[in-house]
């Protein structure tokens, strides 16, 4: 009798632990992130792919998210980034019915994105299908979803001499700099210009005059009046469109900013500039000194501007080496570094 009691025993006993097993079982299930994934809408096969892609981490925030049928083509491209994942979401989930677009990926991947640019970018690809991803978000970054002069953008003076001025930036008109100096006839014209840029420039020029060459200021800073009357004259001489691919309009103007200047060899026209050895020292020198070619050839849709050999542009030492490595647009470099 004894015996059965304890056989009885045991048996409810080692029932209650299957019991109580199938229970931490099903709750571990009920409670796991494949059984969130599949409640959302996605199939074995699907969390199978996920599961093998991400990490905890990224599945709890994709659990965020609604179904999306394109996300295991986007988790199997080769091109699909860890890093970018948030990014690919934030696409992803608005267009879930779209078809999965490879490109789209690669504009995401694209190193100077911007996430809060992506409605743009989008817009600007369906328009421009035939631009490679990096031309989008180049162009885009660069406002050219827009008409030159049609945005008006309040150019930043807090941003010291990181100011952004273009086609689309604008200073007022009665904006003139507090740290303007005076030129010695040493090194150009006797006019103004901003004073931690000649401090640099003096540096640049000791230095490139150290190997017998002379560099030569000829217009830093200008007025808006003076800005104004020299481009009325261009348009005048010159037509319009025309003038508007080498003068800005007053107040669009870098060197209202004190912090541009156009140069020459001495003793030679600034038009000419590209042909001397000055030219060649500066495309190779001028950014450990702070300044960079600011309308580089290639990049006239980007900065509004032809190819100017002569303007350089004082942005600081380490902005200007970014540039001169990366060989990308100070309008860019703003948009995505500084804005």
């Amino acid at each position: 009798m004894k015996k059965r009691k304890l056989k009885k025993n045991f048996i409810v006993v080692v029932f209650g632990f299957f019991v109580l097993f199938c229970a931490i079982k099903l709750f571990s299930y009920f409670t796991s992130l494949e059984y969130k994934l599949k409640k959302i809408g996605y199939n074995y096969q699907e969390i199978k792919i996920i599961e093998n892609k991400l990490d905890d981490d990224m599945i709890k925030t994709l659990l965020n998210y609604s179904y999306n049928q394109n996300l295991t083509s986007l988790l199997q491209d080769k091109n699909f980034f860890l890093t970018k994942f948030e990014d690919y979401l934030h696409y992803y989930n608005d267009n879930y019915k779209k078809e999965y677009d490879s490109k789209i990926t690669e504009i995401i991947n694209d190193q100077y994105y911007k996430n809060t640019n992506l409605s743009r970018y989008m817009k600007y690809y369906e328009e421009n299908n035939d631009l490679t991803s990096r031309e989008i978000v180049e162009n885009i970054n660069c406002n050219l979803d827009s008409l030159y002069y049609s945005t008006d953008y309040d150019a930043d003076v807090s941003d010291g001499y990181l100011i952004l001025v273009n086609k689309y930036y604008k200073l007022p008109s009665d904006y003139v700099p507090s740290n303007l100096v005076k030129i010695d006839k040493k090194y150009g014209y006797e006019r103004l210009i901003d004073e931690n840029a000649y401090k640099a420039f003096i540096d640049m020029y000791n230095d490139a005059n150290n190997e017998g060459l002379e560099i030569f200021i000829t217009s830093p800073y200008r007025s808006y009046k003076y800005q104004e009357t020299l481009y009325n004259n261009y348009v005048t001489d010159s037509g319009k469109e025309k003038a508007e691919t080498f003068a800005a309009r007053a107040g669009y103007s870098e060197h209202q900013t004190g912090l541009s200047v156009d140069l020459s060899a001495k003793g030679s026209m600034y038009t000419k500039f590209e042909k001397t050895e000055e030219y060649k020292w500066m495309l190779s020198n001028s950014y450990k000194y702070g300044f960079i070619l600011r309308y580089p050839k290639g990049k006239e849709k980007q900065t509004g501007y032809m190819f100017e050999a002569w303007h350089f542009r004082f942005v600081g030492k380490d902005v200007a080496k970014y540039i001169f490595e990366n060989s990308i647009t100070y309008d860019e470099y703003y948009e995505y570094f500084i804005k």
